[in-house]
């Protein structure tokens, strides 16, 4: 049996939450580093790979609910 797409999404969501996970805690380490020209391009590339991870949970989070409202009005009908 083939999983339908809202539950792959959801299984995508959930590893990429888990890597955002991570990447925040990076992120919180690297702010407490001493300030030196490697850790501030660290700071700079880890917070840019926060917020785009941030936008694709987001996306992906949308679209199970609106993949799950198509598949309860579908029912309906």
């Amino acid at each position: 049996m083939k999983p339908d797409a809202a539950e792959m999404l959801k299984l995508i969501y959930d590893e990429t939450a888990g890597a955002l996970d991570t990447i925040e805690k990076l992120y919180e380490k690297l702010l407490t580093e001493t300030e030196n020209s490697e850790s501030a391009a660290l700071k700079e590339k880890c917070e840019l790979l926060r917020k785009k991870l941030k936008n694709l949970n987001k996306s992906i989070k949308e679209t199970i609910n609106v993949l799950a409202e198509s598949d309860t009005t579908n029912k309906k009908d």
